[in-house]
């Protein structure tokens, strides 16, 4: 139990999480409606964000973005990737099998992956940002908010089984999926979240440069009403 992290969730006016398991937990905590939204990686079309877009590395390549990648799957990139000629490259996480590793820029993360030939992730970021480049790929989802988001967005068919065989995983980063539902479903939730956060901000208010939620305004003005007082930032209901 953490009572601090409930007391923190009670203050707050409006929660949104980015998985289904995460609203579970927060419902559990807290008696509040929480909304599923966007990861805000997510919230533009990829063409939006201003990312430098020069390729970076001349030769063929394929990108490893992983914590930690299974030895069988190791194998099988390793192996891949020498029947195709391509450099393995690992971005910000250090994986000493492989032929570039590259502690880059967040603001270069994406290019290196729309510039590769296919991509191999584990990661939650590493999986939107290969979604949003409509790469070739193969996605091992170890955590819930990974499959989540791989259901949601009705990518299931990017994943990749520890116990898949090499022709498996040579069958599944070499197919070009279509990515036209994906960016039809994306676009409406990013709709969908843009209105929730619109909405929290526009709830609050602005008092001496601090942001105070209009409940806490409504709270001070009818306190102060009846019992005269001084600026809501200085009584209890100073949000902090």
């Amino acid at each position: 139990d953490f009572p601090w992290v409930r007391e923190c969730l009670e203050k707050m006016t409006y929660a949104g999480v980015r998985d289904e398991n995460t609203r579970n937990i927060v419902g559990k905590l807290v008696a509040k409606q929480v909304e599923i939204v966007c990861d805000p990686t997510m919230l533009l079309p990829i063409n939006e964000f201003d990312f430098p877009h020069e390729r970076k590395i001349k030769d063929k390549y394929m990108i490893v973005y992983s914590y930690s990648v299974p030895k069988e799957h190791q194998a099988y990139i390793k192996r891949y990737a020498r029947k195709n000629n391509l450099k393995l490259v690992s971005i910000c996480l250090y994986q000493s099998w492989c032929d570039l590793n590259i502690n880059c820029h967040p603001m270069e993360f994406s290019s290196y992956i729309r510039f590769s030939e296919c991509v191999y992730t584990t990661t939650f970021h590493g999986t939107i940002f290969t979604l949003l480049n409509h790469k070739k790929c193969a996605i091992y989802s170890c955590s819930k908010k990974l499959k989540d988001l791989l259901e949601w967005t009705h990518k299931e068919e990017t994943m990749l089984s520890l116990t898949a065989t090499y022709d498996e995983f040579e069958s599944l980063i070499t197919k070009q999926h279509s990515y036209e539902l994906f960016e039809t479903i994306i676009e409406k939730k990013r709709q969908e979240s843009q209105k929730i956060y619109i909405d929290a901000l526009k709830s609050c208010e602005v008092w001496n440069g601090k942001w105070v939620s209009n409940q806490q305004s409504k709270e001070w003005v009818d306190r102060n009403s009846i019992h005269g007082g001084g600026h809501p930032l200085d009584s209890h209901y100073s949000y902090r």
